[in-house]
């Protein structure tokens, strides 16, 4: 049986030093016990082991614990499992070996951006998930990061979300406009980065602390469906550009994707990621230009996701989008 005494020593190798300020942070936070790094002789110890990607070992014994993983993913998960067998009452853990990988290969959530003065909080969300071993985090980008090319973005947004959330006719905001017959839209998403938008800097802070975390952090850079950040300031590129609030932009428009491609690239400057979520879910409007209106709405996808996928591919990203599309429809309830 090992003792959290009141004060621990935690000690870990270089590349889990992460790991090693989460043991000590969750001890604070859940039982009350204070603990400190140090080299060389300790109480828990974090070590690299050779196992796969997210493996550990948990070892417990009377005169102290040992967490050994293959990455940084695991030695967090190890110290995610260790927290979840300590005794309450007692702040005693019960000699035990325990070797564990995940079930699961893809485990996360999709996430707007937070306000500025929810990022904090936000990064606690993050920590949460990763508590509970969940390894990926797609974050929808939208217009609410600054895009430096295109500042007409940002301003539009804001323009936007304060007019869906205030202005618009009815009393449920902007779900109003999802809700109305006239306007009827999907997820209009104004709660997006507080209805404003970060700096890219901060959004940098965000996904770096995520990555540091052992998240894989992927941008959701929607194309095609809920584009208003891209059609609302360019109506040019709109599938319906007398629509108060067009949401779809034109797949056979070249300007749509010299449009997209440069916000995508600022995008791809602050993450860096290795996937890219192009979004595509719930699209109302398609085939309906006139530069459209001679294909079938599976031309114009397919298209539209090869125009997206050249763009992806040759920057060595891999591309993901929402499966809705790619389901045989019949009725609304399946």
């Amino acid at each position: 049986m090992f003792k959290l005494e009141r004060t621990l020593k935690v000690s870990c190798e270089a590349s889990f030093q992460r790991a090693g300020e989460k043991l000590c942070e969750f001890l604070k936070l859940f039982y009350g016990v204070d603990a400190e790094m140090v080299d060389g002789k300790s109480d828990i110890t974090i070590k690299k082991c050779q196992c796969e990607s997210e493996h550990y070992n948990l070892l417990v014994q009377d005169d102290g614990i040992e967490i050994a993983a293959g990455d940084l993913k695991g030695a967090i998960y190890g110290v995610s499992t260790l927290m979840q067998i300590v005794d309450n009452k007692t702040l005693e853990v019960e000699n035990t070996e325990i070797c564990d990988k995940p079930y699961k290969e893809k485990r996360g959530m999709h996430m707007y951006l937070p306000a500025r003065e929810n990022i904090e909080t936000y990064k606690k969300i993050l920590d949460a998930m990763v508590f509970f071993k969940m390894n990926t985090v797609i974050i929808e980008v939208g217009g609410a990061m600054e895009y430096e090319r295109h500042p007409e973005i940002n301003e539009k947004w804001e323009w936007f979300c304060e007019f869906a959330d205030f202005k618009f006719p009815g009393l449920n905001r902007s779900r109003s406009i999802q809700w109305s017959d006239t306007y009827w839209k999907d997820s209009i998403h104004t709660e997006h980065a507080g209805a404003s938008y970060l700096t890219k800097k901060e959004v940098r802070g965000i996904v770096e602390y995520a990555k540091g975390i052992g998240l894989n952090v992927i941008p959701e850079i929607q194309g095609l469906s809920h584009s208003y950040y891209l059609t609302l300031s360019h109506r040019e590129i709109a599938e319906l550009q007398d629509d108060m609030f067009p949401d779809s932009y034109c797949p056979l428009n070249d300007k749509s994707y010299e449009l997209y491609f440069e916000v995508a690239e600022e995008v791809l400057e602050v993450f860096e990621p290795s996937i890219v979520s192009v979004g595509h879910d719930e699209i109302r409007v398609l085939g309906e230009c006139p530069k459209c209106r001679e294909k079938t709405t599976h031309e114009l996808l397919a298209i539209e996701l090869n125009r997206l996928h050249e763009f992806y591919s040759a920057r060595g990203i891999r591309m993901m989008m929402w499966g809705e599309l790619l389901l045989h429809y019949e009725t609304y309830k399946g």
